[in-house]
C-alpha cells in the first residue's frame, strides 16, 4: 500500500475542466502519457459544479508528461495540469496553520467595492 507522499508524487492536479466533464473523460485523456490508476473530479457541495480534478498514475514518470499536456484541449477547454500541493497542505496543518475552526476568515476576489476599512466597519472590528 502506498503512503500519502507516494500517492501525491504520482498525482496531478487538473484545472479549467469543462463544465460537463466526467471522470471517464479524464481516464480517456491521460493514458497517452501513462497508465491512469484513478481520476476524480471535485464537485462543489452547493452547486454541484466543478472545474478541477485529480489524476493518479501508476508511475511517477507519468506526472511530468501529464503536466506537459497543459494547454491541450479536453472537451474544447485548454486544461492546466500541475503537481498537487497536498504535501504542503498536510505540512501546514501539522504546523498549526489557521483552520476554519480557529475563527480565521479569508476573503479573496471581492472586487473593488470592498476595502479593509469597509469590511472592518461592517464586521464591527
Amino acid at each position: 500500500m502506498l503512503t500519502e507522499d507516494e500517492r501525491d508524487r504520482r498525482t496531478v492536479f487538473v484545472q479549467q475542466l469543462a463544465a460537463r466533464l466526467e471522470h471517464k473523460h479524464l481516464h480517456e485523456f491521460f493514458p497517452k502519457v501513462g497508465r491512469v490508476k484513478d481520476a476524480q473530479i471535485v464537485k462543489d457541495r452547493v452547486s454541484g459544479r466543478s472545474s478541477v480534478g485529480y489524476v493518479e498514475f501508476y508511475d511517477e514518470e507519468s506526472v511530468a508528461a501529464a503536466i506537459a499536456l497543459t494547454g491541450q484541449k479536453l472537451k474544447g477547454v485548454p486544461i492546466i495540469a500541475q503537481h498537487t500541493e497536498a504535501e504542503k497542505n498536510r505540512q501546514a496543518r501539522a504546523e498549526g496553520a489557521p483552520s476554519a475552526a480557529s475563527g480565521c476568515l479569508i476573503l479573496e476576489n471581492l472586487g473593488i467595492i470592498f476595502s479593509s476599512t469597509k469590511l472592518a466597519d461592517d464586521s464591527g472590528g
